[in-house]
């Protein structure tokens, strides 16, 4: 079964630790981005391509979710 590429945007705060968790556990998704809530800057980098951007952020952090995937032409879910 093709697992489901997941982005992370917030992945330090206690939603995206739950959100990693429940991944890491999962047989159908795979975390291939990690992404600091605020920043630009990414924890973990894969040459895959993400399905969908999973957003446990902040205002700010979503500006940041929602250019990410318009620039990766994937969905956003926040």
């Amino acid at each position: 079964m093709k697992k489901i590429k997941i982005a992370l945007v917030g992945a330090a705060g206690r939603m995206g630790q739950s959100v990693k968790d429940l991944v890491a556990r999962s047989e159908e998704f795979e975390l291939v981005e990690e992404y600091l809530a605020n920043t630009a800057k990414q924890k973990k980098r894969s040459r895959q391509k993400p399905d969908v951007i999973i957003d446990f952020s902040s205002p700010s952090g979503f500006s940041r979710a929602l250019l990410l995937a318009r620039e990766l032409r994937c969905s956003l879910v926040s």
